[in-house]
């Protein structure tokens, strides 16, 4: 069991619906983004040496929206920049006028001033070098374009990273994304699929495309990629699957390397008989090599709009200890563990629950209220040390207000921790 360094009290969240939450490294502190008890926008500062919490209140109140998860990142220069509450709604982006200081954020109302009308799904990410990135999609589920931005660190504004969106629905689809992550082999793999109208039961089409540096990008194959990407582009698609009910979901993609470093795509789709089952997908010489991981004899039936909770989930393929490959899993009937993993992707055996390393105080719930579940962000620090944030809420209610009573608000706790 791993030892518990220190814990941080941040606060009070709110409880009544999942809706993910964030924090980064800054310095000598770490910066948490969080909905308090009333649902505003609050920045905590924790600084690592004193143990001081400082907090900032932000202008913004989220509603039901499980979609509307904070997304908080520190620039090479420490300024830190926050994107919230967005489902196909204008841009919310706030940045920091000084390194490190919460109390110094300030909201900016554009980033480009186009396409920032109905945003939704924002991410800040490194490129190569010192370039600072965000991305989000412009539209609504089943018809949206991904859209590309860089920082101007001189300027201090933004511009498109290229003249095109990444992809384009062309009004009658959109993409699902995963990545872009960063490989052994220095490209940015990038997972998506399609999706036709906001019912998850129209994704299809899992795809695939790789860049040096995010604004270049190729096949499988290595041959180029003109932008944007249109849902017929061709020699995107690895697996072909119906255009309804194939099992394909967006919240659950992953990509992940093998001990040679080629990378190998987690998803998951129903089989020949109709069964939830865990597809592990790996680019090998140009060429897939796509593998039934799990051998599961139930389904997740899924269907129409808004946040669904997600009852069948892998997370990436990781090289573990020794150089055997391990993944982690979770299904509602079966249960959850870890994989270990042969050469071929088979199953060599389950260790049942992953999690079983932390300590009760941490995967424990605290609450009353049924339904409540604990939420985790784990992220990696320095010499060994890894910080865990915890919280409770209920499951997300399809974006819908949920009748009361609503359970208490729940502590938000980040635990440093070690082996």
């Amino acid at each position: 069991m791993l030892h518990i360094i220190n814990k941080y009290n941040i606060g009070k969240v709110w409880a009544g619906h999942k809706v993910n939450l964030d924090f980064t490294f800054a310095s000598s502190r770490l910066i948490a983004a969080y909905y308090d008890e009333n649902r505003e926008l609050v920045l905590a500062s924790i600084n690592l040496i004193s143990n001081d919490v400082t907090h900032c209140k932000l202008p913004v109140k989220t509603g039901w929206d499980s979609h509307n998860y904070i997304e908080l990142a520190v620039d090479d220069e420490g300024i830190l920049h926050l994107a919230a509450d967005m489902h196909a709604t204008p841009l919310i982006y706030f940045r920091s006028n000084k390194p490190y200081d919460i109390s110094s954020m300030q909201r900016i109302d554009f980033m480009t001033g186009q396409d920032e009308d109905k945003c939704t799904y924002p991410v800040f990410m490194k490129g190569n070098g010192k370039d600072f990135i965000f991305h989000y999609r412009s539209g609504s589920s089943g018809n949206g374009s991904e859209i590309y931005n860089v920082y101007d660190y001189d300027a201090k504004t933004w511009k498109r990273l290229f003249n095109t969106p990444l992809t384009d629905g062309e009004g009658v689809c959109n993409a699902y994304f995963s990545g872009p992550v960063k490989g052994p082999d220095g490209y940015f793999h990038l997972i998506w699929m399609w999706r036709d109208k906001p019912d998850c039961e129209t994704n299809h089409d899992i795809s695939y495309m790789r860049s040096p540096d995010l604004i270049h990008w190729e096949k499988a194959d290595g041959s180029p990629v003109s932008l944007p990407v249109h849902c017929d582009s061709k020699g995107l698609i690895f697996d072909h699957t119906p255009l309804r009910f194939s099992g394909l979901i967006n919240m659950n993609n992953a990509i992940g390397f093998d001990e040679y470093g080629q990378v190998v795509i987690s998803y998951h789709k129903y089989d020949e008989s109709g069964f939830s089952q865990i597809y592990n997908a790996r680019l090998k010489k140009g060429c897939w090599q796509i593998h039934k991981t799990s051998n599961w004899e139930s389904r997740w039936n899924f269907s129409q709009s808004g946040s669904i909770v997600c009852n069948v989930y892998a997370g990436p393929v990781h090289v573990g200890k020794d150089g055997i490959l391990t993944q982690k899993f979770y299904h509602f009937y079966e249960g959850s563990g870890k994989w270990f993993l042969d050469k071929d992707l088979n199953i060599i055996k389950t260790q049942e629950c992953p999690f079983c390393e932390l300590s009760p105080d941490i995967l424990s719930v605290r609450g009353e209220c049924p339904g409540l579940r604990t939420r985790l962000l784990e992220k990696s620090g320095d010499n060994g040390v890894r910080y865990v944030m915890r919280w409770e809420t209920l499951d997300a209610h399809q974006d819908k207000e949920r009748p009361q009573p609503w359970p208490d608000a729940s502590d938000l706790d980040i635990y440093e921790i070690k082996n």
